[in-house]
């Protein structure tokens, strides 16, 4: 296939080998292809379809080539002029299987899982990962969480699992994508947040990003990416453990702003990224001309004092934690309406 779109003037991107794109003749995007596997999806006008897609199309077996309204690796998606639906409610309802539990078990929330209830926790915990990557980020902790407990569970750990499944089950699973208008007016907006010591019974930390691309002047957005993982280091304070997910986060948001500028045919840089935190103690690192006294945090520090300073990211700024959307990424009991609330329409909340 590859052969076959670089053939009708596509471009391969350089930061993802599975994209392609098309241009026009004034260097304005007109169409993409996302490859998958076996699997891709398109979009681009009439004039795209019609001219360059349509010669791949006679080349290559296709099932099926859909529009506007399809299913897609499991997805139902809808487009409209306002934007896109990623709706992934029919897995949750017909393929999540949320496995029993002996009630002579429950009265004992303490008692370590047996080996069959250990696979029951793996089985489980895999079809909640499903999810939370791809339509609910706010129960990427217990995610993480439960995945620590494969080999050391316990009964409560199995109900805990069952828990999240029915709320899956029983909330929206999806995900809409603004129209955000003129590309030159986007913004890249990357919230990053950290817990120091709250995994492994306190030994590792956990830190996540979530990533939003925006037009700046009506608030709508469309979610790019988000992640939430153990720390790769055990870390000693909240500055290192905040740093660390502050440079994962920024490292994810660059790459995304790269590709938006590459299939646009922009300068590197044209679009901003502003990094949002909420521990006021790792802006005023990043901002100090002092050296912080943790040696091996100050890689972490002084690779983002050189993103400001050679423009590569505009700015980082501390927001109250009401306001990180990344919060409920990184810890249990935060309430995560509030970025199903943004994800789920498309816009920032005032």
């Amino acid at each position: 296939m590859r052969t076959g779109l670089l053939k009708q003037g596509f471009k391969q991107s350089e930061s993802d080998p599975g994209l392609f794109f098309k241009q026009n003749g004034q260097g304005k995007l007109i169409g993409i292809v996302g490859i998958h596997v076996d699997d891709f999806i398109h979009a681009g006008s009439e004039l795209f379809n019609a001219t360059y897609l349509s010669p791949v199309l006679k080349v290559f077996q296709i099932g099926k080539n859909e529009k506007e309204s399809f299913k897609y690796t499991g997805f139902q998606i809808n487009q409209t002029s306002a934007g896109i639906m990623v709706d992934q409610s029919l897995y949750t309802k017909d393929s999540v299987n949320i496995l029993p539990i002996s009630p002579d078990r429950l009265k004992n929330k303490q008692a370590d899982l047996t080996e069959s209830e250990r696979s029951d926790l793996r089985k489980m915990t895999g079809s909640l990962n499903w999810v939370v990557r791809a339509t609910r980020p706010d129960l990427c902790f217990e995610m993480i969480d439960l995945s620590t407990k494969f080999k050391s569970g316990m009964v409560d750990d199995l109900i805990r699992v069952r828990k999240a499944l029915k709320s899956v089950q029983l909330s929206k699973a999806e995900i809409f994508l603004s129209d955000l208008g003129d590309p030159s007016k986007w913004r890249v907006v990357c919230y990053t947040d950290a817990a120091l010591g709250n995994l492994n019974d306190g030994i590792d930390s956990t830190g996540g990003s979530i990533v939003f691309v925006t037009n700046q002047t009506n608030k709508q957005c469309a979610v790019l990416d988000w992640q939430a993982n153990k720390i790769k280091r055990v870390v000693r304070s909240t500055l290192a453990a905040e740093a660390m997910s502050l440079c994962d986060g920024l490292e994810t948001a660059i790459h995304l702003r790269d590709l938006i500028e590459e299939v646009h045919g922009f300068q590197t840089g044209t679009i901003e990224i502003d990094a949002l935190i909420d521990n006021q103690s790792t802006v005023d690192a990043v901002k100090s001309t002092t050296v912080v006294d943790d040696k091996r945090l100050r890689r972490e520090i002084g690779s983002v004092k050189q993103m400001l300073e050679r423009g590569t990211i505009k700015s980082v700024k501390w927001v109250p934690g009401s306001d990180q959307l990344a919060d409920v990424l990184t810890k249990r009991g935060v309430n995560g309406c509030k970025l199903l609330q943004v994800i789920q329409k498309g816009k920032f909340l005032e």
